[in-house]
């Protein structure tokens, strides 16, 4: 009982340490003529789960679509094969939220999860690109 509570923890520690790689930024006014700040993640990276195995790196550009992505890295379970999991490095941060639309959107039949992460907790795999 104690693991899943150490689980539980460091779950809730992750989610909140989320929120303070976020930075303010102003993209103008609302419709009552106040400003509206969106939080902007401190990052260009993000991590896709979910995917089919077979996914390829045309497949993933073409999920994200109208995106710029620079890098896709692919990663691989312990036997190396695909594990469903990528790293993508787009181009700004303003292209890490519009990617925070695409969570929860289906390829070939799956629900894709796409998260914001920072380059410290992307993992050196076989790039793509």
């Amino acid at each position: 009982m104690e693991k899943d509570d150490e689980v539980k923890k460091d779950e809730t520690q992750q989610e909140e340490n989320h929120d303070e790689h976020l930075d303010d930024d102003d993209n103008g006014d609302n419709k009552e003529g106040t400003e509206i700040k969106h939080k902007l993640p401190q990052t260009t990276y993000v991590r896709l789960r979910g995917l089919p195995y077979s996914s390829k790196e045309s497949d993933i550009r073409a999920f994200l679509d109208g995106i710029p992505v620079t890098s896709i890295t692919m990663s691989s379970s312990y036997n190396g094969r695909p594990s469903g999991e990528c790293y993508c490095e787009l181009t700004s941060k303003q292209d890490v939220l519009k990617s925070l639309d695409f969570h929860c959107k289906e390829m070939e039949g799956r629900y894709i999860e796409s998260k914001y992460i920072l380059e410290t907790h992307t993992i050196p795999f076989i790039s793509l690109s």
